[in-house]
């Protein structure tokens, strides 16, 4: 299993399709760190998975 950092900057449609195949195990991975240069909707996706691996910057 890997650790995953995703850099967002918009709506984080990306984002979310690999939280999405890492939450239906299509992904071996998790997601552990999400990050932004300026507030997007891209972290409102990774707070509203809840999920407290995730670590915001």
């Amino acid at each position: 299993m890997f650790n995953i950092a995703v850099l967002v900057s918009g709506n984080g449609t990306n984002l979310e399709a690999i939280l999405n195949a890492v939450e239906k195990d299509e992904i071996k991975s998790k997601v552990v760190l999400v990050i932004s240069d300026r507030k997007c909707y891209g972290i409102e996706r990774a707070k509203k998975k809840r999920n407290r691996d995730i670590h915001f910057r």
